[in-house]
């Protein structure tokens, strides 16, 4: 009898070890940049004892599938310091990683050897700015501008002296669209088309394709502006202020993490009614006749709603808007907007 209840004994702790070894937990999260606090992605991530790597995706997530205990993780991206994080984890885990940069200098490098050229490839006849290169040219009245920066591109031909127009491949200046997250513009300025409407401070991006458009677009363009507005990639709320002699905007992102929504918006308003009156006492009186009105203003904001959950994919909204006003004999008032939705 004795020896049938150690044998019912072993059994059971068998198939309760094996339940035990059984179990999985998921380790989770996304990375960040530390000062940005934007998205990371392609980095690399480990997680040991397992040896178990994966890189985080274009939202910035990384996943482990892993036995409960004590782990370590560490990653490795370039241009960023290493993070190495231990934690005691015997349930399904999320973690957030903040890495940040690291600086370094490079000792001068000469290199020597035959120019060889590669004849099967031609180049696209597209040029990418981010709004970090768009600051490092040249600036109006201390202000980088989107429009007047690909005037400096090859293959651009600028308007006429300080107005925003660009002529590519000799078509005229209502064939140049621009296309903001899909909805469709032809190069609206203001201020006598002195000011360009995009404001940096609301892109991610900027892409200018002088050919190879592509083809959802169709023909009948001699250019395409393709802009890309800031996604909220902030976890906490976060608010820009830019007060300039041209112009002065705010940018702000919200996120409501309850909701799994979040919000990026931005204002910009033009500074024309501050000083006009001074202007036109300085300026000759033909010159001034010409200007606008003293309480002429502009405006440009932009609304960009995010959502991403499993049950209902990724949801886009994006609001964008520009607004001119003024009043004179003519009461002259302008405007122009478009919404767009993409859902994936």
């Amino acid at each position: 009898m004795t020896n049938k209840i150690q044998i019912i004994l072993l059994i059971l702790l068998l198939s309760f070890s094996s339940i035990v070894t059984a179990q999985k937990i998921r380790i989770s999260g996304r990375l960040f940049d530390k000062d940005e606090k934007k998205i990371i992605t392609s980095g690399v991530v480990y997680l040991n004892p397992g040896n178990q790597v994966t890189a985080s995706d274009q939202k910035g997530e990384y996943s482990f599938t892993c036995d409960p205990g004590r782990k370590n993780i560490t990653t490795r991206v370039f241009g960023y310091r290493p993070a190495n994080i231990k934690l005691d984890a015997f349930s399904d885990t999320i973690i957030n990683i903040n890495i940040q940069v690291s600086p370094f200098e490079l000792s001068e490098v000469t290199i020597t050897g035959d120019s060889i050229k590669n004849i099967e490839i031609t180049p696209s006849g597209s040029f990418i700015l981010t709004p970090a290169a768009l600051r490092e040219t040249p600036r109006l009245f201390s202000e980088p501008d989107l429009l007047k920066s690909f005037q400096l591109l090859p293959g651009v031909v600028p308007g006429k002296d300080g107005s925003s127009d660009i002529y590519v491949r000799g078509g005229g200046v209502g064939q140049n669209i621009v296309l903001a997250n899909g909805c469709y513009f032809f190069l609206p300025g203001h201020l006598l088309g002195f000011v360009s409407p995009y404001d940096l401070d609301f892109l991610e991006s900027a892409e200018l394709y002088k050919d190879y458009f592509p083809s959802e677009l169709g023909g009948g363009a001699s250019s395409v502006i393709s802009l890309d507005y800031k996604k909220p990639q902030s976890d906490s709320l976060r608010a820009q202020l830019r007060l300039g002699l041209l112009s002065s905007g705010i940018t702000i992102e919200v996120p409501f993490k309850k909701l799994k929504w979040e919000l990026t918006a931005g204002l910009k308003r033009g500074n024309y009614s501050i000083y006009a009156p001074l202007l036109k006492k300085i300026v000759n009186s033909k010159v001034s006749d010409n200007l606008p009105p003293n309480n002429y203003s502009f405006y440009d904001g932009f609304l960009r709603l995010s959502h991403n959950s499993s049950k209902w994919g990724n949801i886009s909204y994006l609001f964008y808007g520009n607004f001119d006003k003024g009043k004179d004999e003519q009461k002259t008032r302008s405007q122009s907007a478009d919404t767009l939705i993409n859902y994936t």
